[in-house]
């Protein structure tokens, strides 16, 4: 089996797309920071998850209030992997600079799509919000709602959540409805414990009264992925890469 990926270029859909419209908010890394002391502080429990197949969970609207509708065009070999899969598509194959062009509308949010971050944004929003959570007023990406009397909050980064309360069995009730809510398609990845690692980061609650924050694993590990030409800029001391300059 092969396997391949491309990042589609968005610069495209610069021209007719506003900035604020596409640009997803995420958690602020200070604001990552200060749930961590907290949780510490607090002896919360913590737990991470991770939505898989966020974007395409996200339905796109058919036509936007300014009447913008998102179109794909598809091209080549794949338009013909499409007609043998469902023959309905061969009625609307067109031949562009002799190569066979398929021209579709897209319902469901895609990598690739600029907008796509924000779609899934505002339905994770959304969703909380019916889940009786209120946004918090300095970071539209944390939320919090009273469990059992003490405060469950919630951060995220696009589809990468963290989530903290006092008992454990809140956490688990949260963590069931993600499941329940975005694991249709695939199962959601649940991370709970002592040791988190979290946007590149690790997370160790190990030590009583203590967290432990550090990236040498993720330096390294991109470290290492730099062709060996380059890597005659990095050493490594003590476990903590460092960029020669």
């Amino acid at each position: 089996m092969i396997k391949a990926r491309h990042c589609a270029n968005g610069n495209p859909q610069h021209q007719w797309m506003d900035q604020e419209k596409v640009f997803s908010p995420t958690v602020m890394t200070e604001l990552t920071m200060i749930t961590s002391i907290i949780e510490v502080r607090e002896n919360r429990d913590v737990a991470t998850c991770d939505i898989p197949n966020a974007f395409i969970q996200t339905e796109v609207e058919r036509q936007d209030k300014d009447r913008h509708r998102t179109m794909m065009k598809i091209r080549g070999p794949l338009v013909e992997i499409l007609c043998e899969i469902d023959p309905t598509y061969k009625q609307f194959v067109v031949n562009e600079y002799n190569i066979q062009m398929l021209y579709v509308h897209i319902i469901k949010a895609l990598y690739g799509l600029m907008i796509s971050a924000m779609l899934f944004y505002n339905k994770l929003k959304r969703d909380l919000i019916k889940n009786a959570f209120k946004l918090n007023s300095y970071d539209p990406c944390v939320a919090n709602k009273m469990v059992h009397g003490n405060q469950l909050t919630i951060s995220w980064h696009v589809d990468d959540l963290k989530v903290i309360h006092k008992d454990s069995k809140a956490v688990d009730e949260f963590l069931e409805w993600v499941q329940k809510t975005y694991g249709t398609i695939g199962k959601v990845k649940e991370r709970c414990g002592k040791i988190h690692e979290y946007l590149g980061m690790k997370l160790d609650y190990t030590q009583k009264g203590k967290v432990i924050i550090d990236m040498i694993e993720c330096v390294e590990s991109m470290v290492k992925s730099f062709p060996e030409k380059n890597l005659h800029l990095f050493k490594v001391r003590d476990k903590s890469p460092k960029l020669l300059r």
